[in-house]
């Protein structure tokens, strides 16, 4: 059939107290908030702020699975891919999750992971946080509970259309809109990301991807290099794209662009990482320039 999956069988992670994450505790460094967080209202921000804890996730670690989960991730800078397992235990990715999301939300809702795990596609910055303080948090019925509920609104119309994206759209439409996705996900032009990578998470095989990158690099709109790709032309992707970029798009910006008191609630527009008179953004700022910052990695990496 000429695809494939990726195994996720038997991986683990470990963490360390440690100084190498890139540019951990680098002065001047101007921290890009989590959009999902930004989205609360003050005084729940301030409130979840002193129980988040600043991690450096590299790439090719698992997060805690389902109901063993002690944490809930907010990504800012890495990138975090939500896997499908099978009996076997091969994987496909039915979902990214960047800046603008959250890993443990369907164990707020109740609603249970199932066979989903998070791979970490990218390496960066996150906020971790206790999920048993953060669903009682979400018990309380307040902003957090809308909110959470809304994204999990949007995760799950990205589930169905990768679904259907997958099944029905050629490679190179499911590369390009892999790669506009990532970007919207991590604010930036560029993926850290490998064709191999690329493959495992879309199902397919190695070569195909190498051929749609070589296409898209002689065509100007991409450049890369071992473990990196740049996006050079962005609405020359967007061209190519199938339309499930455009509806994924549309959903996550309806989303946070939303004024939710139509639904009884505060509005949930993201405020400014430079609002003035936050506190919010000194405690974050502070954590995130601790010299010394949690690095999760994977089990077998020596550094």
């Amino acid at each position: 059939s000429g695809n494939r999956t990726m195994s996720v069988a038997g991986s683990s992670c470990r963490s360390a107290v440690t100084q190498d994450g890139p540019d951990a505790g680098a002065a001047g460094l101007v921290c890009r908030q989590n959009r999902l967080l930004m989205t609360l209202p003050a005084v729940d921000r301030e409130r979840i702020a002193t129980m988040l804890e600043p991690v450096y996730l590299r790439r090719g670690i698992h997060l805690e699975p389902g109901p063993q989960a002690r944490h809930a991730y907010f990504p800012v800078t890495a990138m975090v891919a939500l896997l499908q397992v099978a009996d076997d235990g091969s994987a496909v990715e039915v979902a990214s999750v960047g800046n603008d999301g959250m890993i443990g939300a369907e164990r707020l809702s109740g609603s249970g992971a199932g066979r989903l795990r998070a791979l970490v596609t990218g390496d960066g910055r996150a906020y971790r946080i206790g999920i048993d303080f953060l669903a009682r948090e979400f018990a309380r019925g307040g902003a957090l509970q809308r909110i959470v509920l809304g994204y999990l609104q949007v995760l799950l119309a990205q589930v169905a259309q990768t679904a259907v994206c997958n099944r029905r759209h050629s490679l190179r439409q499911q590369v390009c809109r892999w790669l506009l996705m990532s970007l919207d996900s991590l604010s930036s032009s560029e993926v850290l990301a490998t064709q191999e990578g690329i493959a495992d998470l879309l199902g397919v095989r190695r070569e195909g991807v190498n051929v749609v990158a070589r296409q898209l690099k002689a065509g100007g709109l991409i450049a890369y290099g071992s473990g990196w790709i740049s996006v050079i032309e962005r609405s020359g992707l967007e061209a190519l794209a199938c339309e499930c970029y455009g509806l994924l798009r549309r959903a996550r910006a309806q989303w946070f662009d939303a004024d939710v008191s139509d639904r009884g609630g505060p509005s949930v527009r993201p405020a400014p990482s430079h609002a003035a008179g936050g506190s919010w953004a000194k405690i974050i700022a502070s954590r995130f320039h601790q010299p010394r910052m949690l690095v999760i990695r994977p089990a077998s990496s020596t550094r």
